[in-house]
């Protein structure tokens, strides 16, 4: 009876289990993917500023050797260059570490170069953000999982307060034995025997242990999982 009234809660709970699982794999890629896009337009923007830095080396440069500027002007250039050029080796790191990372996620082969293939002014068509709309907090998954489970510990509960309703049962047996000294007429003639027995059991003590009393044709006690 338990297993028949919570079947469909235990069902919901392993099927939203499964969108969970598939939620979070698309909201992960999609985090992934976005992020992957952004870092490859802040190598493009660092690729321009190295080279626009490079140009403003050079001028400098010329300026310090035709003696219009000092040498200040070269140095900073300088140092300018060079950070840009490790901003862009730290850029290039963290892309080839994302995109190792999104591979993972959709299940790509490593081996294989990813390309990816995006248009900025469809993603941004794509962006619907409806601010009337009321944000409902029972549409998420984890909210509706905590309802089954709350129903399936409730059916638990009820399970276990039925353990204390008193118990009937009924059982017998029908025995022939087949005895003879002469084994060609072993089987022609047997002493059959049987018994029958009713069992009830209450429960009159709740305490350290819960014991339960039975009263049987030979008047025996009786314990859950044992017998005294």
């Amino acid at each position: 009876m338990l297993a028949s009234r919570t079947k469909e809660d235990v069902r919901l709970v392993a099927a939203k289990q499964t969108e969970n699982a598939r939620i979070n794999l698309v909201a992960n890629v999609s985090k992934n993917f976005y992020d992957l896009l952004a870092t490859d337009q802040q190598r493009k923007i660092t690729a321009e500023n190295i080279l626009m830095l490079s140009r403003s080396l050079k001028d400098a440069r010329a300026r310090f050797d035709a003696g219009v500027a000092d040498k200040t002007d070269y140095q900073r250039a300088t140092i300018a260059l060079n950070n840009a050029v490790a901003a862009q080796k730290e850029i290039e790191e963290a892309l080839n570490a994302k995109v190792a990372n999104l591979k993972f996620l959709i299940n790509y082969p490593a081996d294989r170069e990813l390309s990816l293939l995006y248009d900025s002014a469809t993603l941004e068509q794509q962006i619907h953000l409806d601010t009337l709309q009321t944000p409902s907090y029972t549409r998420r998954v984890e909210y509706q999982q905590l309802q089954a489970q709350l129903r399936l510990q409730e059916a638990n509960v009820r399970y276990n307060k039925w353990s204390y309703i008193p118990t009937v049962s009924a059982n017998g047996a029908y025995i022939r034995n087949f005895l003879n000294d002469d084994f060609a007429r072993l089987y022609n003639q047997s002493f059959p025997n049987s018994y029958a027995a009713l069992t009830l059991g209450f429960p009159i003590f709740q305490g350290a242990k819960e014991r339960t009393i039975s009263l049987l044709p030979s008047a025996r006690w009786s314990r859950h999982g044992s017998t005294w």
